[in-house]
């Protein structure tokens, strides 16, 4: 009787836990495939803001950052520009003043922003603060949809664009698990009813470093349920932002993020 090489018996092992597991299966929690949605944000728009929103925030580890702009800015590189070098300046302005060293997140003009506290606030995550679904019964409220009502008039729903930029992708276990206090796509998702679904953005930097050894699957099965187009955005020349897709094998939104699922090696 032949024997198998060790290495197939392992991955025969890996495939046959992935069938008991039904690691295919889709979340219980899903809202729809993002990279489906329909999207009217130019990426080379998005690239020329976002630049500007880093550099506001220079080396800061991690934060969120919610903006409401002119849909022409989403649209036109320009503009972008323009938009952007203003919420640079004043996210500049907003760190040189130390408010994020106070107040868990700052609402000032068209953008919210927050930080990941540290000492007492080390269970906060920057993105739910935003969202308003803090690990605090204190400080509970939809910060960003009371923003998003009280803008309305200077950015009508129906001619504004809204990007939510996350430094790094919001934690598997935490921003994106139903059943976690810090939960965010359901309150994401209510405060940005009756704006126009083709321009949101949700964009990030980095993956969660505790999320890589999951596997690309998990990962898109989590990042998929973000109710809005999601794009990866690198800042070395040349700076671009992508949007993300469901090919876990062949999609830079992967990158850093190892493949341990058996359906990334097996269809």
């Amino acid at each position: 009787m032949e024997t198998l090489h060790p290495r197939a018996s392992l991955w025969l092992l890996v495939l046959g836990t992935a069938v008991l597991l039904d690691l295919g299966t889709q979340p219980i929690w899903g809202i729809e495939d993002n990279s489906k949605l329909l999207t009217g944000i130019n990426e080379k728009a998005l690239t020329r803001f976002l630049i500007h929103v880093k550099r506001g925030m220079n080396d800061t580890p991690q934060y969120a950052v919610a903006t409401l702009l002119p849909r022409a800015a989403c649209q036109q590189p320009a503009l972008a520009e323009q938009e952007g070098a203003t919420i640079q300046k004043r996210l500049r302005d907003v760190r040189a003043k130390g408010k994020l060293d106070r107040d868990f997140y700052i609402n000032q003009d068209n953008f919210m922003v927050a930080i990941l506290q540290k000492g007492e606030y080390t269970t906060w995550h920057a993105e739910a603060v935003l969202v308003g679904t803090i690990n605090t019964p204190d400080f509970r409220g939809n910060f960003l949809e009371r923003f998003l009502a009280t803008k309305k008039q200077q950015y009508p729903p129906n001619n504004s664009c809204f990007i939510f930029f996350s430094l790094i992708s919001p934690c598997l276990d935490y921003c994106l698990n139903p059943n976690s206090s810090t939960y965010i796509l359901s309150d994401l998702e209510r405060s940005l009813q009756g704006f126009d679904s083709r321009f949101q953005a949700f964009a990030f930097k980095y993956a969660y470093e505790e999320d890589k050894p999951k596997g690309k699957k998990q990962v898109w099965e989590a990042w998929r349920q973000i109710p809005m187009p999601l794009f990866r955005c690198f800042f070395y020349p040349p700076a671009s932002c992508m949007r993300c897709n469901n090919k876990t094998l062949d999609n830079r939104c992967f990158d850093e993020i190892w493949q341990f699922s058996a359906k990334d090696y097996f269809g």
